[in-house]
């Protein structure tokens, strides 16, 4: 008797906008570290002068850029989830269909979404 909109789909939904900015934050600074520890033992570069190219690389207007887009990508990602989530049927097959459907789409809208956010920044001039 529960209605399934309140129960089962804006849960998930606004968990993805809350929790997407955090995971981009988290996914930014594990890709500097990464990139600084390849950087400065592949390539014999001192830390300080990755820190300072880093820092001369990333704007704080492009760290906003990417943690504003992050709740929109994590919105699509929970619609199309939870649309095709909805979609399963009784058996086992149906879940690993509507799954592999849920990822190709949400991968598809994300990165079209992506693609219209950069036309739109470029245009305003972010």
């Amino acid at each position: 008797g529960l209605n399934t909109m309140d129960v089962l789909i804006i849960p998930r939904i606004l968990a993805l906008i809350i929790i997407m900015p955090l995971l981009a934050f988290v996914s930014d600074i594990a890709g500097l570290v990464g990139g600084g520890i390849m950087v400065i033992f592949s390539l014999d570069v001192s830390p300080q002068l990755y820190i300072q190219r880093v820092g001369e690389a990333v704007t704080a207007g492009s760290f906003w850029v990417g943690i504003l887009k992050a709740p929109l990508f994590g919105a699509v990602i929970g619609v199309v989830g939870c649309f095709e989530g909805m979609r399963v049927v009784g058996t086992a097959e149906s879940v690993g269909l509507c799954t592999t459907r849920s990822v190709v789409e949400a991968i598809f809208l994300v990165t079209l979404t992506d693609a219209f956010l950069s036309v739109f920044f470029s245009a305003i001039g972010i």
